[in-house]
């Protein structure tokens, strides 16, 4: 079999469209008095919030989703730069725009197809005969597919090159999977054909070559993504949301995130910073622009009531156009309550609720929130590199109904806006409650006298993380002469810490004009650089950009510390003096971050 992959890479032009609302205190007033002395003291509008959820336009949102899907925008295309043009106009507008306007353009490393070369595989018998040819394009339903714009399906990233060698089924391309196959079958100079999931796009190559594949495909399979359907005569797209038989995900196949060529850049401070990437791999309706929909929305009714004169934020609120984020998160690295889609009676939270539970040891039953594990998106550098306190907000399907892993669209070329208005939110209710949610929560952060973080709420997956740990691996650790005691203690330290703070702040906030602007800003402080506390620059010194001790993606399937972790499977398997050595790093690595989130928690005038 042949795997033929033709890329160009070459720096190119990325540009982040970004807007400001500036903070209230950030503008100068020539009054008399000083006007922070009412100022000060006031915390967040609540008639504000709730003028701001009547004015979410669902219509508006979809039009918006219409003008952004016009054309395919992959990073640094014509696409692409129009939609900068637009965010521009819009965010520049004199009557529902922001305070100040501007872009930001960087030379990165991208790779792009060689449209005279493009992608293929072919199958040939032993004499080579061939015996099937992939198709180069996706089949056209809709205009959109037929656009010329419309980049041919290939892998980002991935070394040109003509490998030839026998077809091997290696199922998601996992580790254990070659590890499997190497028992009965030498896979040197083998092609492995790897489905999505389980892995990501680079580990399912990178794991081969540690086999001796010489190449991998990647493919879709119906039964992960299509509940099984198949045809386009009457189950897939153009009938329902399914995805075609020709449909073929893009991405990018790098292992780390960023630029490559500059994969370090200095942090910039005291923000609200919301944002979106805008590229697409072809129109992109759902990936990225229906978040990009909804910004739009919410500046436009911020932008305006800043305009009228009838709200400025406590701090200052960045919205981020971030470009190239489908070649790896370049341009974000570089730089609850309404009501629920078609429902009169259940709000987001109540939906959330019933969908998406956990039970809390500090207040019972709650909404789930996952954790930023991965770099599944912009806030991946945010997270993990910075340590600032990040969110990722969406509405998904309903998973009782389907078992597709993801929407079957996804990175393909039936990504369009007739698919999103059809068989995704027809009649935008959902982009709708999402622009409330994501306002309130943005206004709440911009305008809250006091940060409305939670301390406490860490020290419970601390704890978790900790007994998790003592619970699978302190046995083995004994047997080595290994204790975890100096973690439990260190939970322990910020367990204390996180209660006198937030007892401290129920102090503040009953006698909010007793106590002076400076106690209110260290306090936000504390909130603000906890997540920070977490940062260790050499914990994972073979994963780019991964600092966050706690957060940090893992192979394990342990939940407790990655570091720790990964550091005890490898010791467990190799039983290394050396390897328990990392152990013991790990564990020194883990306290010392906590012991310093403790202590900023601690910390006084």
């Amino acid at each position: 079999m042949w795997k033929k992959v033709i890329g160009f890479g070459f720096l190119g032009l990325v540009v982040f469209a970004v807007g400001i609302l500036l903070g209230h205190f950030g503008i100068t007033k020539n009054t008399s008095e000083p006007e922070w002395v009412g100022d000060v003291t006031q915390d967040i509008d609540e008639s504000l919030i709730k003028e701001f959820i009547k004015e979410v336009d669902n219509k508006r949102i979809e039009d918006n989703l219409r003008e952004l899907t016009k054309i395919p925008h992959m990073a640094t295309s014509a696409g692409d730069k129009q939609l900068v043009k637009l965010m521009l106009d819009r965010w520049g507008d004199h009557k529902t725009g922001l305070d100040g306007v501007w872009t930001d353009t960087y030379k990165v490393f991208l790779s792009f197809p060689n449209k005279t070369k493009p992608n293929s595989a072919i199958v040939v018998s032993e004499n080579n005969k061939i015996l099937h040819t992939t198709q180069l394009k996706e089949k056209a339903y809709t205009k959109d597919q037929n656009d010329t714009d419309v980049v041919q399906p290939y892998a980002a990233f991935a070394p040109p090159g003509n490998p030839k060698g026998k077809l091997v089924y290696a199922n998601q391309g996992k580790i254990s999977d070659y590890e499997f196959l190497n028992k009965t079958i030498n896979l040197k100079g083998t092609i492995a054909i790897t489905r999505y999931g389980g892995a990501g796009r680079a580990e399912k190559a990178i794991n081969g070559a540690m086999f001796g594949v010489i190449g991998v495909l990647v493919y879709t399979d119906p039964k992960d993504i299509n509940d099984g359907k198949m045809s386009d005569i009457n189950e897939t797209y153009p009938h329902s949301w399914y995805l075609p038989p020709s449909g073929v995900e893009r991405g990018s196949f790098k292992s780390t995130f960023g630029d490559l060529l500059t994969p370090y850049y200095p942090a910039k401070d005291r923000y609200v910073i919301y944002g979106n990437h805008r590229d697409s791999w072809v129109h992109g309706a759902i990936d990225p622009s229906s978040g990009t929909a909804v910004m739009l929305e919410i500046t436009r009714i911020l932008g305006k009531m800043v305009k009228e004169g009838k709200w400025r934020p406590r701090r200052s609120i960045i919205f981020g156009s971030w470009g190239a984020e489908e070649f790896g998160l370049v341009g974000s690295t570089e730089y609850t309550e309404v009501e629920n889609p078609g429902s009169q009676t259940m709000s987001v939270y109540d939906n959330w609720m019933k969908h998406a539970n956990r039970s809390s040891t500090l207040h019972g039953v709650i909404p789930n929130m996952g954790s930023f594990s991965g770099a599944g998106s912009d806030y991946a550098s945010f997270v993990h590199y910075l340590g600032i306190s990040s969110m990722d907000l969406a509405f998904t399907y309903d998973r009782t109904k389907t078992k597709a892993r993801i929407y079957p669209a996804y990175h393909t070329a039936y990504d369009t806006f007739d698919y999103a208005s059809k068989y995704i939110d027809p009649g935008f209710t959902s982009h709708q409650a999402v622009t409330r949610t994501a306002g309130n929560i943005l206004l709440r952060l911009a305008d809250s006298l006091i940060l409305p973080f939670k301390a406490s709420d860490y020290t419970e997956s601390l704890e978790k993380y900790s007994s998790t740990a003592l619970e699978v691996f302190g046995n083995k650790l004994a047997a080595n002469g290994i204790k975890l005691d100096s973690i439990k203690e260190a939970v322990k330290q910020f367990k204390t810490a996180s209660s006198k703070l937030e007892q401290e702040i129920q102090n503040v906030e009953k006698n909010i004009e007793k106590n002076s602007p400076l106690k209110i800003r260290m306090i936000n402080d504390q909130l603000m650089l906890l997540e920070r506390a977490f940062l260790d620059p050499v914990a994972f010194p073979d994963k780019t950009y991964f600092r966050h001790v706690i957060w940090a993606p893992k192979t394990s399937s342990v939940s407790t510390f990655p570091g720790l972790a990964d550091a005890f499977a490898k010791a467990d398997r190799s039983n290394v003096k050396s390897d328990w050595e990392q152990v013991k790093k790990h564990i020194t690595i883990v306290t010392q971050a906590i012991e310093q989130a403790a202590s900023i928690l601690e910390a006084v005038i």
